[in-house]
């Protein structure tokens, strides 16, 4: 996959994880810094969009599945950073305590990006792994 595209992470937990377990890259906690979602486990992958929209659509659908606390960010908030982060090609991720309780990452990862595969199995040039 060498065209720009979003791949979608998130994470849910109790208690949040320490820095040291989060830098681990195969430790399925939420990483320290944005782009190390790209090399957490698969499963922590919920999907990969084509589009702003498609991507923006993902993130509005996991706020409707885990929305934040009523003292914490409102979803129109967070929707409207995704959405202004992704049109203009940036990365996005939010963390948030949501209304269950527990706590919860999202992130949007533009790909390709130099020198890290695609977690969708193909390199940065599109070339298969």
């Amino acid at each position: 996959m060498n065209s720009r595209h979003f791949h979608a992470f998130s994470w849910s937990g109790e208690l949040r994880p320490d820095a040291a377990e989060r830098r681990k890259p195969e430790s399925v906690t939420p990483p320290m810094v944005r782009r190390g979602w790209l090399q957490k486990p698969s499963q922590m992958l919920s999907g990969t969009y084509g589009t702003p929209r498609d991507a923006i659509a993902w993130v509005v659908l996991r706020l409707g599945v885990a929305p934040p606390a009523p003292l914490d960010v409102e979803p129109s908030v967070i929707e409207q950073v995704a959405t202004v982060k992704v049109v203009a090609g940036m990365d996005f991720s939010c963390d948030y305590r949501a209304t269950t309780g527990k706590h919860v990452s999202l992130a949007l990862i533009l790909c390709p990006r130099e020198g890290i595969t695609c977690p969708a199995g193909q390199s940065e040039e599109g070339e298969e792994d």
